[in-house]
């Protein structure tokens, strides 16, 4: 399917990693929109997967051609998401830019709503929402449990699901950042030229690019529409998950200096954590069996991503992958 540049309204960015598994249903969800696929292009970009995995991808989104505008890039290296999503900005036309994951489902009317809300609130500039992973995943997986149990923990007393406002009201700023479920005008690339990627894994990445468009004086808006991680959760991704956080966490510290942060802040936030899992254990048998495993899954993360210790570990890794990837 094709468009000519000038006639395409909108963009969406989606930077993937050996995601044949996963993209599938993204861009199923994509050809759903209640938005005319003339409208809009799809810009993938493949972050330095191996060849064999890069070319399972390039089958799956093939399959996609004749319903929707679909780009291809392929990165020469793997340079984490901030570098793969600063080479779709590169490539993207839309005056409307939107970002999404490999494994996310969008719903029906993500797009128009983003759009219905840029003519109604002219001031705005980015508008951003949550995720939550599959209903089936809540019911059977305590990975995906603690997902919702942290992060109710993290922004309370904002409610993910029904809450709605703009950066200028206080704790919305956090809210309406994720990559998952984001877009922007073109606009703000004039003053915030695209991700910093010292930021070399999935994680704080966004809250940076946020964090500056702020700054910068532009306005964001977040909104109670969710888009659903696909993507099943194991011990191993939320592991990988925590590490990525803490990779993350040490380079906004190296970035905005270290006066602000307290060795104890990792203490106060699982202390929360706790509290808000005791609530869901009382509401919910399936919660109640797996609190264990919880307080256990909150103790690792809170302290990896938080402790010095854990940011010690995440500064090697991190330097680590900078060695390999200036080697390149």
């Amino acid at each position: 399917m094709s468009s000519s540049p000038e006639k395409i309204r909108c963009s969406v960015v989606i930077a993937t990693y050996c995601g044949a598994s996963r993209i599938g249903l993204t861009l199923a969800s994509l050809a759903r929109q209640t938005l005319r696929p003339s409208d809009f292009e799809v810009v993938i970009i493949d972050d330095g997967s191996p060849e064999r995995a890069r070319e399972t991808l390039r089958k799956i989104i093939a399959a996609f051609m004749d319903v929707l505008q679909v780009s291809f890039v392929e990165a020469d290296r793997n340079g984490g998401p901030a570098y793969a999503r600063n080479l779709g900005l590169s490539r993207a036309c839309g005056e409307i830019i939107f970002f999404t994951d490999d494994d996310c489902v969008l719903p029906a009317i993500w797009m128009e709503t983003h759009l219905r809300l840029y003519r109604e609130r002219p001031e705005v500039s980015l508008i951003g929402g949550w995720y939550r992973n599959l209903s089936s995943e809540l019911t059977e997986n305590p990975y995906a449990m603690f997902a919702d149990i942290n992060y109710a923990s993290i922004f309370a007393p904002f409610n993910l699901y029904t809450y709605a406002g703009t950066s200028d009201q206080t704790g919305s700023l956090l809210l309406s950042h994720n990559t998952a479920n984001l877009s922007m005008r073109r606009s703000v690339l004039s003053l915030v030229p695209g991700f910093d990627e010292t930021f070399v894994a999935p994680g704080v990445e966004d809250l940076d690019f946020a964090v500056r468009a702020r700054a910068a004086g532009f306005l964001s808006l977040y909104i109670p529409l969710l888009v659903r991680h696909a993507q099943k959760l194991s011990l191993k991704r939320f592991g990988r998950v925590v590490l990525n956080r803490a990779l993350g966490n040490y380079v906004w510290h190296r970035k905005t200096g270290w006066a602000h942060y307290r060795p104890s802040t990792w203490r106060m936030r699982f202390s929360r954590y706790r509290d808000v899992l005791d609530a869901y254990a009382q509401r919910s048998a399936w919660v109640k069996k797996y609190r264990s495993q919880l307080l256990w899954m909150g103790y690792f993360h809170h302290f990896m991503v938080s402790s010095p210790v854990g940011l010690w570990i995440a500064k090697l890794r991190w330097r680590q992958i900078v060695r390999r990837r200036c080697a390149f």
